[in-house]
């Protein structure tokens, strides 16, 4: 069976490919499994270079496939330790743009396990470069997008 996916590539006005369905890697699947393999929200820079080392993938490859964040929301509960739970002022992660915070802070309380959040504000339908706009400004939603930041590849690269 093949799946050809025009609709969803019109919505968000990127591309498409036919992609065959069905699992070949095994009979079940489980809720845990993606956790082991993709990388969490708050990894730093050297475990995601690491982790897409270890799958193959170049540091380049990881940069272009972060830009998947461009689409789709978040819930609070991924991201609201770098509002309330940090090393800088007022708790916050000194990384993170201090509009951006506030912006945050507005939508997400502390706790706040169901409010969900843009992961790229203005372009989240779109298929677009944006995410790397906003992550040179400080205002990727991720620990692991900020970490874009702090390697001279990957950031050379945004």
């Amino acid at each position: 069976m093949v799946l050809i996916n025009n609709n969803l590539s019109y919505q968000t006005m990127g591309p498409f490919w036919e992609v065959e369905t069905g699992r070949r890697d095994g009979r079940v699947s489980t809720f845990s499994e993606p956790l082991t393999n993709l990388p969490p929200f708050f990894a730093n820079i050297s475990q995601l270079i690491s982790m897409f080392r270890s799958k193959g993938l170049s540091v380049k490859d990881l940069v272009v496939l972060s830009g998947g964040h461009t689409i789709g929301t978040s819930h609070c509960s991924s991201f609201t330790s770098r509002l309330y739970n940090s090393t800088g002022k007022d708790g916050t992660d000194p990384t993170l743009d201090s509009e951006y915070i506030e912006k945050l802070k507005s939508k997400c309380k502390v706790g706040d396990q169901t409010t969900l959040v843009e992961m790229d504000p203005g372009s989240v339908r779109t298929f677009d470069n944006s995410y790397y706009t906003l992550v040179a400004k400080r205002r990727g939603l991720f620990q692991s997008d900020a970490a874009l930041l702090d390697n001279s590849e990957t950031k050379s690269l945004c």
